[in-house]
This record gives C-alpha cells, structure tokens and sequence, in this order.
C-alpha cells in the first residue's frame, strides 16, 4: 500500500509511485515555468532556483490551492504564494499587504532574497499547501526564516553552491 492510493475521479495523480505522477512529472518538466490546475482545483508546479532554499529547493514539486477570484479571505503573511511573474511562475513568501480592501497589493520575497513588487490580488495563482521533494516524500510548506544580514549571506551562498550541485549532478 506504500505510495499507492486510490484516487477521486477525475483527480490528477500526483502520489509516489502513482503511475499518473510519471505523466506529471514529464509534463512539468516540460512546462517548468507554468503551473498545471488539476480538475480537483489544486495546481501543481515544479520550483527552480534557491531563492526560498533550504525550505524549498530547486526540482521540489508545489501542491497548491488557487485563490478564487473576488474571495472576501485574505492569505495571511507568512504563506507561501504562488504567482504570476510576467511569463513566468514564482513561489514566494507573503510579506506584507498593502492598500485597501479590494484593492490591496501583495509584497512577496524568497527567504533568500529582496522583497518583489507589490503586485495585484489577480497576480496570486494559489497558496502552498505541500511540497513533494523527490527522494523525501511530503513536506509541509516552510516556516519563515528570520536570518540576520550576515547570516543571510552565508545562507545564500550555501544555497548557490547545493544549486549548482544538482544541476551539475
């Protein structure tokens, strides 16, 4: 039964060992930088970069929960979005929200790196809800990581060095 579960129909397979997630897997590896929605309303994507490492690492796989446009919920500082960067997908921490009720501006950041700018509630694809990291299984989304600037600095360089080794291996 290990790795193995039945499914909800119509819901994209995405457990261990499923013979649906070898499709996903290929079919976000060929889509990197676009997150694929299942029909069961969760999205998926695969994360480059170390940006938010060691928490989330380059080739981790994102489970999220879109946020249904015009919800009166806010997500709250902290989480991990999930978001429209131009062509581009990224996942970062929430930092802070700004403006007024239905016209707020999220300010997301890596833990690794400088704040984005503030984008509109329309640029927020979805929160994390889980992480699969090949080799690991499921993890929980990360806590926020508080670092000083100079432990900041070796954290970043740390993070250049595992990313390096992985593409390189």
């Amino acid at each position: 039964m290990a790795g193995r579960r039945s499914r909800p129909a119509g819901e994209v397979g995405y457990w261990s060992g499923h013979p649906a997630s070898t499709l996903l897997e290929e079919q976000t590896a060929a889509r990197t930088d676009e997150a694929l929605l299942s029909a069961s309303g969760f999205g998926l994507t695969r994360t480059r970069g170390a940006c938010m490492w060691p928490g989330i690492r380059e080739g981790d796989l994102l489970l999220f929960r879109p946020l249904p446009p015009g919800a009166p919920l806010l997500p709250w500082i902290g989480q991990v979005a999930v978001a429209r960067d131009g062509a581009r997908i990224v996942a970062h921490r929430l930092r802070r929200v700004i403006g007024f009720p239905g016209r707020e501006r999220f300010v997301l950041a890596g833990d690794l790196a400088i704040p984005d700018p503030p984008r509109p509630r329309s640029a927020l694809v979805g929160m994390v809800r889980t992480i699969y990291r090949p080799g690991t299984g499921f993890l929980d989304p990360p806590p926020v990581v508080d670092l000083g600037p100079i432990a900041r600095a070796v954290v970043v360089r740390l993070a250049r060095l595992a990313t390096r080794a992985v593409s390189s291996g």
